[in-house]
């Protein structure tokens, strides 16, 4: 119960600002001047629309995952997943001008899996890394076999997180304070659930070169 009154409260506080935000441009829209001031306007408008909505979804699902109960495991390829999801992200990564490929990848990698929930871990890995690596950087993947263990790495060349805030970037709407770019602060909150879920874990670790490694490991089948 504690636990659920603060996801509650906390999303409350999350949403207050982005709806504050939409009252004052939804006036300001109201008061353009002339049709290219209210295309701009409107633009902004629309913009953090989206953004709302995404965080609601995001919300949602957070709060979906955390009562998940008795849901069946689904025998699933691991390689599959990561290939699929790669594939949709390709050209986000190319239109940052980003080389995302695979280093090293084993293959028939077995493992469990729940609605689909590993897809949306290694997604917003994937996600993550793409969207705080700089123009021409890179994103590495290996998936390999290790120890009984699937093992997924995403590796960036990014600023990385600031090592005393390691752990908590996992905790529902943090983020980290040197950041510059917007977030829900709540995409390694969910990847932690649903690691839970699966009896897998995530391990966050700076590259000794810049940037952050994201490290997922889940027994096999």
């Amino acid at each position: 119960m504690q636990k659920q009154q603060r996801f509650i409260a906390d999303a409350a506080h999350e949403l207050r600002t982005p709806i504050a935000a939409l009252a004052l441009q939804s006036e300001n829209l109201a008061h353009a001047t002339t049709e290219q001031d209210r295309e701009e306007r409107q633009h902004v408008l629309q913009q953090s629309l989206l953004r709302l909505r995404n965080l609601v979804a995001q919300l949602l699902d957070l709060a979906r995952l955390q009562s998940e109960e008795n849901v069946s495991i689904q025998e699933i390829s691991f390689n599959m997943v990561v290939q699929d999801v790669s594939a949709d992200m390709f050209p986000i990564a190319e239109a940052a001008d980003i080389d995302l490929g695979m280093l090293r990848q084993d293959e028939n990698i077995i493992v469990g899996d729940k609605q689909g929930r590993l897809g949306q871990l290694v997604r917003n890995a994937i996600e993550n890394a793409i969207h705080f690596t700089p123009h021409g950087g890179k994103v590495d993947i290996s998936l390999y076999k290790q120890d009984g263990k699937a093992v997924l790495i995403v590796e960036d060349s990014g600023k990385g997180i600031p090592e005393a805030e390691l752990e908590q970037v996992m905790q529902p709407f943090y983020r980290v304070m040197e950041g510059v770019q917007p977030g829900s602060g709540l995409g390694l909150a969910i990847s932690h659930e649903i690691a839970q879920r699966l009896g897998g874990s995530i391990i966050l670790a700076n590259r000794e070169h810049g940037g952050l490694q994201f490290k997922y490991e889940q027994p096999l089948l």
